[in-house]
């Protein structure tokens, strides 16, 4: 776990950016702009591949925890499509 305070927001593009430590995740190579009617945009497709929400929940938990005060001016969402505001 990153130490508390330690994660900061980055930008690209005037769009808020996690810090990479601080936000674990990956980029789904399955998914291009090919095929998105039949991934991301297919109802049902993110169950497939979402974790369970007491591992999100945990990880959510963790970035609170650990994230700045600017850091916690953006919501968190973590792969199960819920929002938490900022704390």
């Amino acid at each position: 776990m990153p130490a508390s305070g330690s994660c900061t927001v980055g930008s690209r593009d005037g769009q808020p950016l996690p810090d990479p430590p601080c936000a674990p995740g990956a980029i789904n190579s399955d998914v291009t702009q090919d095929c998105i009617d039949d991934t991301i945009c297919k109802s049902g497709w993110t169950k497939t591949v979402r974790p369970s929400p007491s591992k999100t929940n945990r990880m959510k938990a963790v970035s609170a925890r650990t994230s700045r005060p600017a850091a916690r001016e953006i919501w968190i969402e973590v792969d199960d499509g819920a929002s938490q505001p900022p704390r």
